[in-house]
C-alpha cells in the first residue's frame, strides 16, 4: 500500500514538473536563494516535530520577501518545487502534510501552498 501512495505521488510530482518546463522556463541563477535557504526545513518536512530551527524560519522569509518582489512569485514557486523534489528522495520522503505547516510554524504566510504542488504558471 505504501509503494502505491509513494508511486501516486511520484505521478503528481512528475506531470507538473514536465508542464513547467515546457512552459516558462527559469534561469539556472533564479533558485540560488531557495536553494541556500530552503535546506534547513527538510528535515521538519520529512518528520515534523515541534521545533523549528530559526535558520529554517529566517530562510522561509527571506525566500517570501523575494516571492513578493515584482516577478518573482513563479520563480520562488518554480525554486520550490525543485528544491522539495531534490530532497524528495528515499529512504525519507517529504511529508506534505509537515511541508505544508512550514510557513504557519513561523508566521509567515506563502503566496503559493506548499505541500501540494502548485500549477506556479497559474499565479
Amino acid at each position: 500500500m505504501a509503494k502505491i501512495i509513494v508511486m501516486m505521488i511520484m505521478c503528481i510530482v512528475m506531470v507538473p514538473c514536465i508542464v513547467l518546463a515546457k512552459s516558462r522556463p527559469i534561469a539556472p541563477d533564479d533558485c540560488k536563494l531557495t536553494e541556500a535557504k530552503l535546506p534547513p526545513c527538510i528535515n521538519y518536512a520529512k518528520h515534523g516535530g515541534s521545533y523549528m530551527t530559526p535558520q529554517c524560519c529566517s530562510g522561509l522569509k527571506e525566500i517570501n520577501t523575494a516571492a513578493n518582489k515584482p516577478g518573482g512569485l513563479f520563480t520562488a514557486c518554480s525554486c520550490f518545487k525543485q528544491v522539495i523534489n531534490d530532497h524528495d528522495k528515499g529512504p525519507n520522503y517529504i511529508n506534505f502534510v509537515y511541508a505544508a505547516e512550514l510557513p504557519a510554524k513561523c508566521g509567515i504566510k506563502f503566496p503559493f501552498p506548499i505541500g501540494i504542488r502548485p500549477d506556479c504558471n497559474k499565479l
